[in-house]
């Protein structure tokens, strides 16, 4: 038994009962909490989301610009790429645009001096 201030006699079971009546209000504070952190990270999730597509969106205009740029201020004699029988870069000879196994996009042909396939990836 405690002696309350005011004179009341209280037995530990009913100090219990006042103490856990606490209880669910700190749950449910503790609830509250965990909620609007959830909030936060759906908040942050649906910004990186934004955030990506427009960062892709962006690379995609540049690609398509250097594209054109190396096009229209090459020499006209079409794409290279490393042959690895000559070791050197040479002019893809009836370059055909691919797709790989792998899902990248490229352009395929044939050396001009050695007649091996060369293979150039290009951006997606």
């Amino acid at each position: 038994m405690s002696v309350q201030p005011r004179g009341q006699v209280t037995t530990r079971s009913e100090g219990r009962e006042r103490a856990g009546n606490q209880r669910p209000r700190r749950a449910a504070r503790k609830q509250a909490r965990l909620e609007a952190k959830l909030a936060a990270a759906e908040r942050l999730i649906a910004k990186r989301t934004r955030q990506l597509g427009s960062a892709s969106d962006r690379r995609a205009s540049l690609a398509a610009r250097l594209a054109r740029r190396s096009a229209s201020t090459g020499d006209g004699a079409g794409p290279m790429a490393y042959c690895l029988k000559d070791r050197r870069q040479v002019v893809i000879g009836g370059a055909q645009s691919v797709v790989l196994s792998s899902g990248r996009p490229a352009v395929a042909g044939t050396c001009p001096s050695c007649g091996s396939r060369v293979v150039r990836f290009v951006p997606a």
